[in-house]
């Protein structure tokens, strides 16, 4: 891609009053927040938006736009995991055992499986719990 579009991170307005307006030394405001995400809740809380709307910009340091799957700009409950790949689990606490982990199903992000051997589950080895991070 030539040209990639994200969103700015909050930041705070610096430039309330300008210094030479004598005001400006004791003008006492809370600070003006700039950035696409910023302007993106501004309009929202003021039913101007849906949560369907959203701004996006070609700055150098805008960082990736989420879209999620219901296609809103809010960030995910659970970040897109990286490649989906079976990990092993170890049992660390008395209540965790095989029952355990075949009822698990997602837990917070992260989804357990007994390792039914087929090439899906390769990634996880010769454990008998596996664990891989998903979305809701």
């Amino acid at each position: 891609w030539a040209k990639a579009y994200g969103s700015h991170s909050d930041r705070e307005l610096l430039y309330n009053l300008p210094d030479y307006d004598e005001r400006s030394k004791v003008f006492d405001v809370q600070p003006y927040m700039s950035g696409s995400e910023a302007s993106r809740r501004w309009m929202e809380a003021r039913g101007l938006w849906s949560e369907h709307e959203a701004l996006a910009s070609g700055a150098e340091f805008a960082k990736e736009l989420w879209i999620g799957s219901g296609c809103t700009a809010k960030a995910p409950f659970c970040p897109v995991p990286d490649n989906g790949k079976w990990t092993c689990v170890g049992f660390t606490r008395p209540e965790q055992n095989m029952d355990w982990c075949r009822t698990q199903g997602i837990v917070n992000c992260v989804e357990y499986a007994e390792n039914d051997n087929s090439p899906e589950m390769e990634s996880c080895g010769p454990c008998s719990c596996c664990r891989r991070k998903v979305t809701p």
